[in-house]
């Protein structure tokens, strides 16, 4: 599911244009079955929100002038552009619910407190890099 390029673009841009990581193209097609029919209203009510989101975005500009050269190709001396600013998706936060909610649970879970506890252990007490998550 989503492994093609498309579907990566599909998740990249809107992200860029939030400002947030989303994964709204996965909720949408990719969510486990028995998931989506549970949950039917707050995928529904999370797409929504990303639409108006990504769709407040656009910006539009009619009858831009091009330059003479490009003017066989556009079939004529203008066009019409839509463009948007984008941004480094944050993983900082915050996280609104009518988004989707946080990134990552409240707590570490059991594997990740295990995994440092290893790395520590295996560094002989050293600190371990920054987690820019924190």
């Amino acid at each position: 599911c989503c492994y093609l390029d498309q579907d990566c673009l599909n998740e990249v841009l809107p992200s860029a244009l939030e400002g947030r990581l989303s994964f709204v193209g996965d909720l949408a097609t990719c969510a486990f079955p028995p998931w989506r029919q549970a949950h039917k209203e707050l995928a529904d009510a999370i797409g929504s929100e990303h639409r108006r989101i990504l769709d407040a975005a656009w910006k539009y500009e009619r009858d831009v002038p091009l330059p003479h050269w490009m003017w066989p190709v556009a079939g004529g001396n203008t066009t019409n552009l839509r463009w948007a600013p984008i941004k480094l998706p944050n993983v900082q936060g915050p996280w609104r619910q009518e988004v989707g909610g946080g990134l990552y649970p409240p707590r570490r879970g059991e594997l990740s407190l295990r995994l440092q506890a290893q790395l520590r252990e295996d560094c002989g007490g050293c600190e371990l890099w920054p987690d820019p998550e924190d």
